[in-house]
């Protein structure tokens, strides 16, 4: 990732990602039909050395862009097996920290389908 940045200074963001999901007709793939970030309110914090943020001025861009993710996101997420035998999609939410140097770390899944 590119990192976020607040007053023109690199600094760590936690990223929630709601992803919508839909189970091919094959069974075998799943297509990520869209993406968000769900709006969050906004913190002040005056410590940028050891904050996490939940909003900045500029946000975390992803290599490439949204067409990038969105290909990442397809090529990679792992679904239930039992839920793509059902043909049954849904929504994920996945949350994670973007750190000063760009790495994910402290990937969750908050919510998933089953």
């Amino acid at each position: 990732w590119i990192p976020a940045q607040l007053n023109g200074e690199d600094v760590k963001i936690n990223v929630v990602l709601l992803i919508n999901i839909a189970a091919e007709a094959n069974n075998k793939k799943i297509i990520v039909t869209k993406y968000q970030y769900p709006k969050l309110p906004v913190h002040i914090v005056t410590d940028t050395t050891t904050a996490v943020f939940i909003a900045v001025q500029k946000p975390p861009l992803y290599p490439g862009g949204d067409d990038s993710l969105h290909r990442y996101l397809n090529e990679n997420i792992v679904y239930p097996s039992n839920l793509l035998k059902k043909k049954k999609g849904g929504q994920v939410w996945v949350s994670f920290i973007v750190e000063k140097d760009g790495s994910a770390t402290d990937i969750k899944v908050v919510r998933s389908p089953n």
